[in-house]
């Protein structure tokens, strides 16, 4: 011991060291879990890489433990991963009349899926009766033409989670 002691006890049948029938030294070398006080043991303490999923009580992450960035979708359930991502989102003014529009939106492809609503509906009475998306191009027709150039509308484009 640091005093200059020495201490002679039982040493029990795996080589470690026993007081009144309690291991205290374990015959790896470290101190038995009996032997340790309460809040003994502080972080500088704990060997890198041993505390481990298994070690962790339930609920024991919080939020604010978690780095940011971490979280991915690989890392969430069946029933929580989502099956699209918002990857564009617009508006656009109809100009040029008729029935049919198509808009420009670079990355946009063929298999996305398109929702549209009017933030100004037009004069004409018209509702939107398709929306097709096409590489890096929307279009979208109305169910009438719109030829007073007066309706603006919204758009997101989803794109399926690979």
């Amino acid at each position: 011991m640091s005093n200059g002691t020495h201490f002679k006890g039982p040493v029990d049948s795996k080589g470690g060291f026993t007081v009144d029938g309690e291991t205290v030294v374990t015959s790896e070398g470290g101190v038995a879990e009996a032997a340790l006080a309460a809040n003994a043991v502080t972080t500088t303490k704990i060997k890198d890489g041993n505390v481990t999923a298994a070690k962790l009580a339930t609920d024991a992450v919080e939020t604010a433990k978690i780095k940011n960035g971490n979280v991915t979708l690989a890392k969430l359930s069946a029933g929580i991963t989502p099956s699209h991502v918002v990857k564009y989102a617009g508006t656009f003014t109809w100009t040029e009349g008729g029935a049919s529009k198509a808009v420009t939106v670079d990355g946009v492809a063929a298999t996305d899926i398109v929702l549209a609503s009017f933030l100004v509906t037009p004069t004409e009475a018209a509702y939107i009766a398709k929306i097709v998306p096409t590489t890096n191009t929307i279009t979208i027709t109305l169910s009438a033409a719109n030829t007073s150039n007066d309706a603006q509308i919204s758009y997101v484009v989803l794109r399926a989670v690979a």
